[in-house]
C-alpha cells in the first residue's frame, strides 16, 4: 500500500488522465490482493476508479500534505471507490483518518463502513449484504452540498437532493441539519449511524434522547424507519460491528434500525426525533367524600416533566377539591408532549325525607328515604338496611336516618310525625221511606256540635232526605285535624200499584161504571167515593182519579179521561168548489160505529158531479148517539185563485207555487203539470200557470226577481304549498281554495293573493277565473251551491327568511256572514344555502401565506358560532385529510368561526394581504381572535352566499430553556463554564420568562437542572433567575461556548442571588436551549425564606405582606421594596427588624397604607445580615381593581396572626350556602365549618384555633359552588 500510495502522491490532483489512474488501479489492486496495507493520506480515486484491499488496512498520517490521513473519492459525476474484499478489514480511522467519499464492500457479511466528511469520521454500519457502498456528508441535507477536498465543492448530492430537513412526515418533531448518509444495496440489512457533538443530538431531540430515530428520505420527504437506541455504542475501532463501545448519550453514541430495511430504498439517511413512544401513567379514578382530600400521582420518562393542569408541576398532586374534577398531567419530553387524565368525583350525598307528616291516632305511614342508589341506611328505630319504614306512632315522634355509601360518605335527614286524635262519629239504624216522601238522618259524636260533613253536602247533625232509590249516606266528622266516618242506609219501601178500568168515552146522559183494581185495603177518589167502584154521568168531559192506602205498602195513585162524544171526533171535508159537471168527492174519517150518506151509502167516500150548487148529508153513529153533518157542493162558473204579489230572493234560494186546494188540470211556464211546483232562478224570471177544469179555464203570473242584498252565505278560503322549506333558488307552487259553504249562489267573487318579497312569479293556472299577477286579484266569478274553485301559482324563491303568503276574500255581490275563514296564509322557511368553509394549513415559516409547500392539517376541530348566540358553538367539525372544512345550509346572518388550536401549536400572523390592501384571499389567515382566542372576525352570509375563503394558518410554539448547574468546586473544573459530569444540577431555581410588554410565567428547574419555557410566540422575551439555594450566586456570564456558558447577567454583581439575560428573539419554531445559568459558592446571608405572600385588605384598602422564615442566621431588618406596574422599578417603602438567629420558623408582616390605588403591586424582600450582606427573595404581586366594590364576594378573616379565635366575615350580596374546611400543611382537615345558609348582607362566622400547633393554615371554604381560599397564620 505504501507503492500505492507513493504512485497517487506523484500524480497531479487535478489533471488526470482517466485512463492511465484505472490501469494504475487495477496494477494497485493486483499488488494489493494478498498484503495488508497502510495509507498516509493525501490521496484521491477519480471517476470509475477503484482502490481495492483484501486484507487488513490500516489509516495513518504522515501529517504532510494537503490532506493528511484523508483518502478523497470522486463523489461525481461518476464515482471513485475505495472497495474492500469479503476479507478485507480496517483500523486506524479517526477524526482526520477516514475515506472522504463512497467506501464499498465486495463481502456479504456484516461491515462497518470508515467513512467521513469536513473533518469528521462518522462511520456507519450494514449488516448484510452484497456490494453495499455508503459515504458520509458532513454537511445540512437541505443543501446537500459538500467541499472537495481538491477545493471548492461538490454539486448537490446525490444527484436526487437537496433533501429538505422542514419536509418530513407529521410523526417526526425534526429532522437533522448537520449530516446525512448515502447508503445503497439491494438485500435487506440494519443500519446503524453513529453520532458524536457536531451531530447535535441535544438539539435535534430538545435532550430528551428517546426520541431519537433513524430518518430516510423516501423521495418526497423524510419518514422515521423503526430504531433501536444502542446502550453501548457501536466500536468504532474497526470493520466489526460490535456494540461495545461507550454508552449513548446525547453526545455520543450509535442507533440501529429494528427492523431490516433495503438500503436502495430511501436516497439518503439522517438523523429526527419522534413523539410516538412518550406516554404518561396516572392514578386511577378515585371517589372521595365532601371535604376530603386526595393525591394523585402520574409518571413517564425520568426525564419528562410533568405539569398538572392546575398549575403545579412534579409527580404528585395533593388536592382537596370542592366539586368532581378531572385532572390533567402533561408530560413533556423535549418537544413531546402526552397527556392523561384522571377523573376525582367529590361524593356529597344527600337524604330528603320530604316534609313533616300528620297523621291521625291508630293510622301507620311509610317513610322514604330520597337519595342516591346504593346507600346503607340506618334509622333512629334501629331499623337498618331498608330505603323506608312503616310506623304507627301513638304520639308525635321524630324519627331520622343516615345514609352511608360504598365510598363511606354520609349524609342524614330527619323529619317529624304529629299524631292528632282521632273522633268517633255514628249513625242511627237503617231507615225506610216511600218514594216521593222525606225521612231525617243524624250523626253523633261531635264535641262542639260541629265538623260535620255529609255526602250530600250538608254540615249539621240532622239532615232531611228524599231518595229516590236504596240509598247510604255517609257522614264525616273531622276534629284535631282528623276525619271519622260512619254511614246509614235509607232504604225505598215496596211501591203498589192500582188501575182503574171503564169507557173512556160516553154519549151525552149516559153513566159508567169505573172501578179500581189493585192490593190495597182502602180506596180514595176524586169524587169522595170509598168503594173501589164508582157509577159517574159526567156532563162534560174531564179527569177522575183514585188513591189507594195499605199498612206495608206506599200508596198508588191511577186517574182516567172521560170524554163525552160529538162532532170533533169525526173529520170530514164538507164544502167543495166546482165547475158545473166536475166530480167532487167528500171523505170522512174519525171515531164512529157506522155512518149512512144521504143517498143511502155507508162506504167512506161520496161522489158526485152536479150542475148547479146542491146540499148533502152523512150520519155517524156510536154507542147510543148519532150526529148528521151536513154537507154542500157549489157550482161555480169560473174558477178564482192567485199566485200571489212579485217576490224577491237570493240568487240559490227556491220559491214553491202551491195550488193543491184547486182541482184541474195544470199548464205551468216551466212546463210542470203538478199543482205545486218550486222553483230556483239564477236570473230575474216570470212564472205562469193555466189550470183547466171542466169548462173552467183560469191563469195568473208573478215575477221573481234576484236580491242581493239580506242574502247571507259563507265563503271560506283555504291556502297550501307543496314545499314549506325549500332551497334558496327552487320553484314552489302555491294552492289557493275558495269554496261557497251555502245554499245561495256568490257571484262577482274576487280573491287577493298578492306576492311578498322574497319571491319571482313564474305563471298559474286555475278552475275558474282569471289571476292579474300585477295587482294580485283573481276574478273568480260566480260559486254555485257548495262549490269550490282553485288556483295554482308557481314561484321561485329568492331569499332566505320566513316568508308569509295571505290569500284572502277581496269583494262578491252578497253578504258573507263568516269573514273568520275568509283568509288563510302560508308560511315558508326557505332552506338554508349558505356555506363557510377552507383550509386549517401548517404555516411553516409563520409569514401568514399559503406556501405552495404548505399543506393542511387533518383532525383540528372547527367550531361555527351565530354572533347573537351568547358564545355558544352551533356547530363543530374537524377537518380532512387536505385541512380542509366545509359548514353548510347556513342562513342569513352574521357568524365567525373558532378554530381549536392543539396544545403545541398557535396561530399564525392574520390577514397579511389583506392588511397590504387586497381583498380577501383564501392565501393567508383569517384568524384574528378578535372575538375570542382561536376566532375569525364576523363573516356575513347574505342571499344564501358561500364563504370559502375563511382560512386559518397555524405553526408550533417557540421555546427557551436550558439547564442550571452548581461548579463543583472540589473537583478541578473550568471556572464560570460547565463541565459535564463534574458540575452539579441545580433543582428548583425560580425562572422567569417576561415578554416585551413584561408579561411574566415562571417556572423551576427540574432535579436535572432543566428548565424549559415551551407555547411561546415569536418575539423578544429575557429571563430572570431567583431563588437561589443558600451561599450561591450566579458566575460571570459569556464565558465558554453557547452551550456550556451562563447567560444570566447578576443584577447586583456584589450579591449576584438575582440575574436577567439580554433580550432574547425567538423565530418560528425556534427552540433555544443554549439559555443556561451556572451557580457558584457565595458568601450571601444564610436565611432560608420558607413563604412570601400577600392579600388584599378590602374594608381598609391596604395591601398586607406575610412572610415566615425557615431559619435565620446573624440576620439583622428587612427591606419592604415596592414596584407599581413595571416590574423593574423597585423602591424600598419600609423595613422590618430581623430574629438574628433562630432555628425555628420566625413569622412577619408589614402593611402598605400607601396602595389604595388602582394597579399591580409588586413586592420583594432583601434581607440584611449583621455585616451588611443582602439577600432577595421572590417577587410577589397584588392586583387592586379600579372599583373593589364590584367583586362578587368580599370577605376578610381576621385577626392574622391569631392565637385564639379567629372571624371569617362574609358580605354576600345574595343568599348562599356555606359550608368550610381548615386544612393544615398536609392537607388534612382540622376544622369544620358546619353547612349553613348565609343571609344576604354582612355574616361573621368566628372558630377557634387556641390548640392548633403554630403555622400556616388554608381556610378553604364554599359559596354554593365558588370555592375561596385564603391562608391563615397561628402563633402561640
Amino acid at each position: 500500500m505504501n507503492f500505492l500510495t507513493n504512485i497517487f502522491r506523484r500524480l497531479p490532483l487535478i489533471e488526470k488522465n482517466l485512463l492511465t489512474v484505472i490501469a494504475i488501479l487495477c496494477y494497485c489492486t493486483n499488488l494489493l490482493a494478498q498484503n495488508p496495507s497502510t495509507s498516509f493520506g493525501n490521496t484521491f480515486i477519480h471517476s470509475e476508479g477503484n482502490m481495492t484491499v483484501f486484507d487488513l488496512h490500516t489509516f495513518e498520517s504522515s501529517f504532510q500534505g494537503p490532506q493528511p490521513g484523508i483518502i478523497g473519492g470522486e463523489r461525481v459525476p461518476e464515482k471513485g471507490y475505495f472497495n474492500f474484499g469479503e476479507d478485507g478489514g480496517w483500523t486506524g480511522a479517526q477524526d482526520g483518518h477516514y475515506i472522504d467519499g463512497y467506501v464499498r464492500y465486495f463481502g456479504n457479511g456484516n461491515f462497518q463502513y470508515p467513512i467521513g466528511d469536513e473533518g469528521k469520521f462518522r462511520p456507519a454500519a450494514v449488516s448484510t449484504g452484497t456490494y453495499v457502498e455508503a459515504a458520509y456528508y458532513g454537511v445540512n441535507p437541505t443543501n446537500s452540498i459538500t467541499s472537495d477536498i481538491r477545493g471548492g465543492n461538490f454539486p448537490v448530492l446525490p444527484g436526487t437532493g437537496p433533501f429538505d430537513s422542514a419536509l418530513k412526515n407529521p410523526t417526526l418533531v425534526r429532522v437533522s441539519t448537520y449530516e446525512y448518509w448515502d447508503i445503497n444495496g439491494p438485500d435487506p440489512a440494519y443500519i446503524t449511524l453513529t453520532w458524536d457533538p457536531d451531530s447535535h443530538i441535544d438539539s435535534i431531540t430538545s435532550n430528551a434522547l428517546n426520541t431519537l430515530t433513524i430518518v430516510g428520505w423516501n423521495g418526497t420527504e423524510w419518514e422515521a424507519i423503526p430504531s433501536q437506541l444502542n446502550t453501548n455504542a457501536i466500536d468504532q475501532t474497526s470493520e466489526k460491528i460490535e456494540f461495545t463501545g461507550p454508552l449513548s448519550y446525547l453526545y455520543e453514541g450509535s442507533i440501529t434500525t429494528s427492523v431490516p430495511i433495503i438500503p436502495s430504498d430511501y436516497e439518503v439517511y439522517t438523523f429526527g426525533a419522534t413523539c410516538d413512544d412518550i406516554y404518561v401513567q396516572i392514578s386511577n379514578d378515585t371517589t372521595i367524600c365532601t371535604g376530603a382530600s386526595v393525591l394523585l400521582n402520574a409518571s413517564s420518562f425520568d426525564d419528562a416533566e410533568i405539569e398538572w393542569n392546575t398549575g403545579v408541576t412534579g409527580n404528585e398532586l395533593y388536592i382537596f377539591p370542592g366539586v368532581s374534577t378531572i385532572y390533567t398531567a402533561t408530560a413533556q419530553l423535549g418537544d413531546c408532549v402526552a397527556s392523561a387524565s384522571v377523573f376525582v368525583e367529590v361524593n356529597d350525598p344527600s337524604v330528603d325525607l320530604g316534609d313533616d307528616i300528620f297523621i291521625c291516632s291508630g293510622e301507620s305511614v311509610t317513610i322514604h328515604a330520597y337519595t342516591q342508589i346504593g346507600m346503607e341506611y340506618y334509622w333512629s328505630n334501629n331499623t337498618f338496611g331498608g330505603d323506608e319504614i312503616t310506623v304507627t306512632p301513638t304520639v308525635s315522634t321524630s324519627y331520622s336516618v343516615t345514609v352511608v355509601d360504598s365510598y363511606g360518605c354520609s349524609a342524614a335527614d330527619t323529619i317529624d310525625v304529629e299524631v292528632g286524635i282521632k273522633p268517633d262519629v255514628f249513625t242511627g239504624r237503617e231507615r225506610s221511606v216511600c218514594l216521593g216522601d222525606s225521612v231525617f238522618i243524624q250523626a253523633f259524636g261531635s264535641t262542639t256540635g260541629y265538623g260535620y260533613m255529609w255526602s250530600t253536602g250538608d254540615t249539621t247533625d240532622i239532615i232531611t232526605v228524599s231518595p229516590t232509590e236504596n240509598t247510604t249516606y255517609e257522614v264525616y266528622l273531622t276534629e284535631n285535624g282528623c276525619t271519622d266516618t260512619s254511614s246509614v242506609d235509607v232504604m225505598l219501601l215496596i211501591p203498589s200499584e192500582v188501575e182503574i178500568t171503564g169507557d173512556t168515552i160516553i154519549c151525552p146522559g149516559e153513566t159508567i161504571d169505573l172501578t179500581a183494581f189493585g192490593p190495597g185495603d182502602m180506596y180514595t177518589w176524586s169524587t169522595g167515593d170509598n168503594t173501589n167502584t164508582i157509577t159517574i154521568a159526567p156532563a162534560n168531559p174531564g179527569t177522575y182519579s183514585v188513591t189507594m192506602t195499605s199498612d206495608e205498602l206506599c200508596d198508588a195513585t191511577d186517574e182516567i179521561y172521560i170524554d163525552i162524544y160529538d162532532e170533533s171526533f169525526i173529520q170530514l171535508n164538507d164544502n167543495i168548489f166546482t165547475c158545473p159537471g166536475e166530480l167532487a168527492t167528500f171523505e170522512i174519517s174519525g171515531i164512529y160505529d157506522s155512518l149512512i150518506w144521504s143517498d143511502g151509502s155507508t162506504g167512506n167516500t161520496l161522489n158526485v158531479a152536479p150542475m148547479e150548487t146542491t146540499s148533502y148529508s152523512v150520519t155517524t153513529f156510536y154507542r147510543s148517539c148519532s150526529i148528521v153533518h151536513p154537507l154542500l157542493v157549489t157550482v161555480v162558473e169560473d174558477l178564482a185563485f192567485e199566485l200571489g204579489p212579485d217576490a224577491s230572493i237570493c240568487n240559490g234560494e227556491s220559491i214553491t207555487f202551491n195550488l193543491d186546494s184547486i182541482s184541474g188540470v195544470f199548464n205551468w211556464s216551466t212546463g210542470d203539470t203538478t199543482s205545486s211546483i218550486t222553483v230556483s232562478p239564477l236570473i230575474n224570471t216570470n212564472y205562469s200557470v193555466t189550470i183547466t177544469s171542466g169548462s173552467c179555464v183560469v191563469s195568473d203570473s208573478i215575477n221573481i226577481n234576484l236580491q242581493t242584498d239580506n242574502c247571507p252565505l259563507d265563503l271560506y278560503v283555504l291556502k297550501s304549498v307543496n314545499e314549506l322549506m325549500p332551497d334558496y333558488g327552487d320553484v314552489v307552487t302555491f294552492t289557493i281554495e275558495i269554496g261557497n259553504n251555502s245554499e245561495l249562489f256568490a257571484t262577482n267573487v274576487e280573491l287577493s293573493d298578492v306576492l311578498p318579497s322574497g319571491f319571482n312569479y313564474l305563471s298559474y293556472s286555475s278552475s275558474q277565473g282569471v289571476y292579474n299577477e300585477i295587482t294580485g286579484i283573481w276574478e273568480v266569478g260566480t260559486l254555485t251551491a257548495f262549490q269550490d274553485a282553485f288556483l295554482y301559482m308557481d314561484v321561485e324563491v329568492l331569499s332566505q327568511g320566513i316568508h308569509t303568503n295571505t290569500a284572502e276574500l277581496f269583494d262578491l255581490d252578497q253578504q258573507d256572514i263568516d269573514p273568520m275563514n275568509n283568509q288563510d296564509s302560508v308560511t315558508l322557511d326557505p332552506q338554508a344555502s349558505g356555506a363557510i368553509g377552507n383550509l386549517i394549513w401548517y404555516d411553516i415559516n409563520g409569514n401568514g401565506i399559503q406556501d405552495n409547500n404548505e399543506t393542511g392539517i387533518e383532525g383540528i376541530g372547527v367550531e361555527l358560532y351565530e354572533l347573537q348566540n351568547n358564545g355558544i358553538p352551533i356547530d363543530i367539525i374537524y377537518t380532512n385529510a387536505a385541512g380542509e372544512y366545509y359548514f353548510t345550509e347556513l342562513e342569513d346572518g352574521d357568524y365567525y368561526v373558532k378554530v381549536i388550536v392543539p396544545d403545541s401549536f398557535m396561530t399564525t400572523i392574520p390577514m397579511v394581504l389583506q392588511q397590504l390592501g387586497d381583498p380577501p384571499s383564501d392565501l393567508d389567515s383569517d384568524i384574528d381572535n378578535s372575538i375570542e382566542p382561536g376566532s375569525t372576525g364576523i363573516i356575513s352570509i347574505v342571499n344564501g352566499s358561500e364563504r370559502i375563503d375563511c382560512d386559518g394558518g397555524l405553526h408550533k410554539y417557540s421555546a427557551i430553556g436550558n439547564l442550571v448547574w452548581i461548579e463543583n468546586e472540589d473537583v478541578s473544573s473550568t471556572p464560570n463554564v460547565y463541565d459535564e459530569d463534574i458540575d452539579f444540577m441545580a433543582d428548583g431555581i425560580l425562572i422567569e420568562l417576561f415578554d416585551e410588554n413584561d408579561n411574566s410565567i415562571e417556572t423551576q428547574s427540574t432535579v436535572d437542572g432543566l428548565y424549559l419555557f415551551d407555547k411561546l410566540s415569536p418575539g423578544d422575551y429575557y429571563l430572570k433567575i431567583s431563588g437561589l439555594p443558600d451561599s450561591t450566586a450566579l458566575v460571570d456570564p459569556f464565558i465558554g461556548t453557547v452551550q456550556t456558558d451562563s447567560d444570566y447577567v447578576p443584577l447586583n454583581p456584589n450579591v449576584g442571588s438575582v440575574g436577567f439575560t439580554k433580550i432574547i428573539t425567538l423565530g418560528v419554531e425556534e427552540i433555544n436551549m443554549d439559555i443556561d445559568a451556572g451557580l457558584e459558592a457565595s458568601t450571601n446571608v444564610p436565611i432560608e425564606l420558607y413563604d412570601f405572600w400577600g392579600e388584599r385588605v378590602f374594608d381598609e384598602q391596604f395591601n398586607r405582606l406575610f412572610w415566615i422564615t425557615e431559619t435565620e442566621v446573624n440576620t439583622d431588618y428587612f427591606i419592604i421594596e415596592r414596584a407599581i406596574d413595571q416590574i423593574h422599578s423597585f423602591e424600598e417603602i419600609g423595613d422590618v427588624t430581623a430574629a438574628g438567629n433562630s432555628s425555628a420558623r420566625e413569622y412577619y408582616t408589614f402593611d402598605d397604607l400607601d396602595s389604595r390605588s388602582q394597579g399591580v403591586y409588586y413586592y420583594r424582600l432583601i434581607s440584611v445580615d449583621l455585616n451588611g450582606s443582602i439577600q432577595e427573595s421572590n417577587i410577589i404581586s397584588i392586583e387592586v381593581l379600579e372599583e373593589e366594590s364590584s367583586k362578587s364576594i368580599e370577605y376578610k378573616v381576621y385577626p392574622i396572626p391569631s392565637s385564639d379565635y379567629v372571624t371569617l366575615e362574609i358580605n354576600s350580596p345574595v343568599e348562599q350556602e356555606f359550608l368550610g374546611y381548615l386544612v393544615n400543611n398536609m392537607g388534612q382537615n382540622v376544622r369544620k365549618l358546619n353547612k349553613r345558609i348565609l343571609p344576604s348582607g354582612l355574616t361573621e362566622i368566628e372558630f377557634d384555633v387556641f390548640d392548633l400547633a403554630q403555622g400556616q393554615y388554608y381556610l378553604n371554604f364554599y359559596l354554593d359552588d365558588e370555592q375561596h381560599i385564603t391562608k391563615i397564620l397561628v402563633m402561640n
